[in-house]
């Protein structure tokens, strides 16, 4: 995740999905992509420990972890 400043003051988070030399592709939470010209933005900064994704820490308990993972190993799938 990323969280881009605007020259007016605005700001876009979302998840990288392209950079080159000039521009920033960031992919927001409605799913559409912004592109943003990294010379006139005036702070670009990464958000590590911020994702779309809504956390499940301490939502389950153990027991139900435990099921979750003997399900998903019982998928097979590639290795």
């Amino acid at each position: 995740m990323y969280r881009v400043t605007l020259p007016d003051g605005k700001t876009i988070e979302g998840m990288r999905v392209n950079e080159d030399s000039f521009t920033l592709q960031l992919r927001n939470a409605q799913g559409n992509i912004v592109s943003v010209n990294k010379l006139t933005a005036k702070n670009i900064e990464a958000l590590p420990d911020k994702s779309f994704m809504p956390s499940y820490k301490d939502k389950l308990s153990d027991a139900q972890l435990n099921d979750l993972v003997a399900y998903l190993s019982s998928l097979g799938g590639a290795q």
